[in-house]
């Protein structure tokens, strides 16, 4: 993995995991992770598993999984989602035609350099002197090119796609360290009305929505120069 795009799960400990947990708004399918849930932890650590990537690495395979069951006597099926809901909290590369309002032709230039997602764009563009000389060398607009990076930089929020970074960029926020600056009540009301404006979404944001994000982004590395 990149250590600057995703989150460094070595330093996630298993007990921020716990604790977002079980304050988490739990999908019906996943509402087994919240079912014993100190015992269960107490079991993850009893086992040497103090942080997200020693819990995403014990569980990395079927056959893993199948093992750690016998251990621990945890089912495959708690296993099995815990380790999906481990996986969501490492930033997936978003394709750079998923990305809104971004015109074709920048797109088509930079996909022709083999740069087609958000972490390639993000690993060669985040610095300010490589996005110059990216402009320079493409012959791309450079306020453009920033306008992609920093939707590039705040897709990587666990829990921001393509729209929602729309809605944050358009609010007047354009990258995680702003994002993340913000007040989580003040950052709710300006991103409700940056899609009413626009409404890219029907989806209601709330109050927990906001505070989830911003609490998995303090985990991001905040490199993007604007």
């Amino acid at each position: 993995m990149n250590e600057n795009y995703f989150v460094d799960t070595d330093k996630f400990s298993i007990d921020k995991f716990k604790n977002i947990l079980s304050t988490k708004e739990i999908l019906p399918g996943r509402i087994i992770l919240k079912e014993k849930l100190d015992e269960r932890f107490e079991l993850l650590k009893s086992k040497n598993i103090l942080t997200l990537s020693d819990l995403l690495e014990t569980l990395k395979t079927k056959q893993k999984i199948d093992k750690f069951s016998n251990e621990t006597e945890l089912s495959v099926e708690y296993l099995t989602i815990l380790r999906r809901e481990a996986n969501s909290y490492v930033s997936v590369p978003v394709k750079l035609i998923d990305l809104p309002f971004i015109e074709t032709y920048i797109i088509n230039k930079l996909e022709s350099q083999g740069i087609k997602d958000s972490k390639q764009l993000f690993e060669i563009a985040a610095k300010l002197k490589d996005r110059q000389k990216l402009s320079e060398n493409f012959k791309l607009p450079l306020n453009k090119l920033s306008e992609l990076v920093s939707l590039c930089d705040l897709v990587r929020i666990t829990g921001v796609g393509p729209v929602f970074a729309r809605i944050i960029y358009d609010s007047g926020i354009y990258t995680v360290r702003n994002f993340l600056s913000c007040d989580s009540v003040e950052l709710l009301e300006r991103l409700s009305i940056s899609n009413s404006e626009k409404g890219l979404t029907k989806a209601k944001f709330t109050l927990k929505d906001i505070e989830y994000c911003i609490e998995l982004g303090t985990d991001l590395p905040l490199v993007v120069e604007l």
